[in-house]
């Protein structure tokens, strides 16, 4: 190849330097061109300086050579001031190029890059990511200068963790990470995790411990399951083993021995689903509004309430609750009592929360209360003066005591109202001899009832 070159370069210095007869001015060449030109026989594209031409083929060529000493990337404006060519005809000649050629694309209609530029900067991607452990994609496009989809889509296919890998990385979202950074920040979480016996947040983790974290996440859920942390994960949380068991050990230990337990203490103990984790040891156990008790207070007082209809009696339930019940837990547990769910059919009535009478028991006490009514209201009458007794006619008022009686008005007012304060203790003593009677029968009542608390 080089020998033939060689030939025709000195077949081209001979003809040169030989001598003809008739010679072409430059100004005969000009016009010859133009009128080629003029009939359409020949494509030129003409410099800035107007005196030299090109073809477009030729120009094309140009622009490969000046990409080719570039390094693959070059600016459209660079190249015609290089080729001094106008910047139309060189945009024409890179469309030409482009679309011919599936290694070479124009950026953002202004920049010409080759795919081997691309092999030569991400060699250096790979060097700079070494170097730091983890970069992101928008850190390597602003500085090299490239659309952020360009370097993505770049990355993508030379991305890997294979030896030949052009960029040897791991890729989360829009970071990169080294395999060295990804298994120092995995031994980092384990130990953490390993040391923790409470729930932590991997966020919170994350911030005081300088932790990745749009990778500590996946690192975590990655241990867990393979085994090489003892825990699980819930709500952006880890909740290792041994704080289960504690919350288990704790939870059960105190319903058991107490057949009850306070819902602010499943939330002191961080117990997310308090009455679920209950009943996963104890199904039989009741929710209420504050607290969960065991099946066995509510047959207690069942088998109270059955007693006291049975018996046709009354009863004091309060011994069958835990004293922290509220009132609100006492109602919703009578609820649940099968002989008091239905009201119509239902054979005794609660009152307050607190006692339970049998429909006999009350129909009993509703009869004796109007026997005792009945006496109360005897000795109240007996007890008022006799309204049929005759009345002293009132002396006749003479006229000369007129005078003494308006001067004596006011001594007379205040007799008046003092003569209604004692009418008025009058009928309260009365009042209370009879509510005292009341009282006095009821208890003697509730005694031979042997009902009495």
């Amino acid at each position: 190849m080089d020998e033939e070159l060689l030939r025709l370069q000195q077949e081209l210095e001979e003809v040169q330097l030989e001598d003809t007869e008739q010679r072409l001015s430059e100004k005969n060449v000009v016009t010859i061109i133009l009128k080629l030109v003029q009939l359409k026989q020949v494509e030129l594209v003409y410099t800035l300086t107007g005196k030299e031409y090109l073809t477009p083929k030729q120009l094309v060529l140009e622009i490969e050579d000046e990409l080719t000493s570039r390094g693959g990337r070059l600016r459209l404006d660079d190249i015609s001031a290089s080729l001094n060519i106008d910047i139309i005809s060189i945009e024409n000649a890179v469309a030409k190029l482009v679309s011919g050629n599936d290694e070479i694309f124009l950026l953002n209609s202004i920049e010409v890059i080759t795919s081997w530029y691309i092999d030569n900067v991400s060699r250096e991607w790979n060097e700079y990511l070494q170097e730091k452990g983890q970069v992101t994609i928008g850190e390597i496009a602003t500085k090299y200068n490239l659309p952020v989809d360009v370097v993505a889509e770049s990355i993508k296919e030379r991305i890997g963790t294979e030896p030949e890998s052009q960029i040897r990385a791991e890729r989360n979202g829009n970071v990169l990470y080294t395999e060295f950074f990804v298994d120092q920040q995995r031994s980092m979480i384990r130990g953490l995790l390993m040391a923790t016996t409470q729930p932590v947040s991997l966020s919170r983790l994350a911030t005081k411990y300088s932790l990745e974290a749009t990778m500590t996440d996946k690192l975590v859920r990655e241990m867990i399951n393979n085994g090489m942390v003892p825990g699980c994960l819930g709500g952006g949380d880890y909740v290792p083993f041994i704080f289960t068991v504690m919350q288990r050990s704790k939870v059960d230990s105190f319903f058991a021995s107490n057949n009850f337990i306070d819902l602010k203490m499943l939330k002191s103990l961080k117990v997310k689903s308090g009455p679920k984790f209950v009943q996963e040891s104890f199904p039989d156990a009741i929710l209420l509004d504050s607290c969960m008790v065991g099946a066995t207070i509510l047959s207690s007082l069942e088998a109270i309430i059955d007693e006291c209809i049975a018996n046709n009696s009354v009863a004091d339930i309060k011994s069958a609750f835990p004293a922290q019940l509220n009132d609100k837990d006492c109602s919703l547990l009578l609820s649940k009592v099968t002989v008091l769910k239905s009201r119509k059919k239902a054979k005794a009535k609660v009152f307050a929360n607190r006692y339970v009478a049998s429909n006999f028991f009350l129909e009993t006490l509703e009869l004796e209360f109007k026997t005792l009514s009945l006496e109360a209201g005897k000795i109240a009458g007996q007890s008022r003066p006799s309204s049929n007794k005759a009345k002293p006619k009132p002396k006749p008022i003479e006229k000369d005591a007129e005078k003494k009686t308006q001067k004596k008005g006011k001594k007379g007012k205040g007799r008046r109202q003092r003569g209604n304060v004692s009418d008025t203790e009058d009928d309260n003593n009365r009042e209370s001899a009879v509510d005292t009677h009341f009282t006095k029968s009821l208890e003697q009542f509730l005694q031979e009832s042997s009902l009495t608390s």
